[in-house]
């Protein structure tokens, strides 16, 4: 019964990566085509505005150029 088990969590992840990539997908489809918002981007951008200061500059320097990033445009 444990191997069952493991069998569907395992097809249940695979499930959710291929939906995640398909909604990734779509969402890049949208910033490409129709200059719409990339949902990642305006997620982290709005993790780092929610998040105090000494947390954010701890991200910075673990992260680099990558967590300044949005702060630039």
């Amino acid at each position: 019964m444990v191997r069952k088990s493991g069998h569907i969590y395992a097809s249940l992840f695979l499930v959710g990566l291929v939906g995640g990539a398909i909604a990734i997908a779509v969402s890049l489809a949208l910033r490409t085509f129709f200059s719409a918002i990339f949902i990642p981007e305006f997620a982290s951008q709005t993790l780092f505005s929610l998040t105090p200061g000494e947390i954010e500059s701890q991200a910075v320097e673990t992260f680099g150029p990558i967590a300044n990033r949005g702060s630039n445009c």
